[in-house]
């Protein structure tokens, strides 16, 4: 749930592909995920700072359809599986990386790994986004947080 806070801008979408890399930025050099990714709603964040790292493939008066890169640096190196494409997710990010030396396009810096776009999770974070409780009623009528 700090993800959340921390995040600059939280955005639901479809992955297209997943590449395994080498990120620049790293210095020992682990192993990051890109992901390109078919955009479908923003929850947070300014759509016009979004706007300026998506390529436009939509209707330009919303943000729905454009592709953007996404990179979850240092990503797991567990057995569980990766995200794959066609999973619809929702992607927390801090900001946007330029990398001027390299050339590469303009991506996002995930903070975690992309979570599935289900009901659940996406009450749970419209709640946090709008600061609202998280949790449940017990019996006793305390809150309780998860």
């Amino acid at each position: 749930m700090e993800a959340i806070g921390k995040s600059k801008f939280i955005f639901t979408g479809k992955v297209l592909t997943v590449k395994k890399f080498k990120s620049v930025q790293e210095i020992r050099g682990k192993r990051s995920n890109l992901y390109r990714v078919y955009m479908r709603r923003v929850l947070k964040g300014n759509e016009y700072e979004i706007r300026d790292s998506v390529k436009q493939d939509g209707p330009m008066d919303t943000l729905s359809g454009s592709t953007l890169l996404a990179e979850r640096q240092r990503a797991r190196e567990s057995c569980s599986p990766s995200p794959r494409p066609r999973l619809s997710a929702i992607f927390l990010s801090d900001g946007v990386i330029f990398d001027m030396n390299t050339g590469l396009s303009p991506r996002f810096k995930l903070l975690t790994d992309p979570v599935p776009l289900t009901l659940y999770h996406l009450d749970r974070i419209n709640a946090a986004v709008k600061g609202g409780v998280i949790g449940c009623r017990e019996s006793n009528g305390k809150v309780h947080s998860s």
